[in-house]
């Protein structure tokens, strides 16, 4: 069952690049890959690492591409 979990949570990790929601999904299957047994396995760390900084970078990236945005803005004429 950890090997599954662990796989799981790699594949959402990846997806999570993609569609940020996904990345707690990666981080939950990774939950259930250590209740499973699987604390050392290489590709669960992998998967978790990616959701979480996916999850943590994703909305900086966001904060400042809105605010370059704002401070860019002319109003024509």
């Amino acid at each position: 069952m950890a090997e599954k979990y662990s796989k799981l949570t790699f594949i959402w990790a990846i997806t999570s690049i993609f569609f940020y929601f996904t990345g707690f999904i990666a981080l939950a299957y990774s939950a259930k890959a250590i209740k499973a047994g699987g604390e050392d396995n290489q590709q669960r760390k992998r998967g978790a690492t990616i959701a979480k900084v996916v999850l943590i970078f994703y909305p900086i990236f966001g904060l400042v591409s809105c605010m370059n945005a704002i401070t860019k803005f002319q109003i024509p004429g």
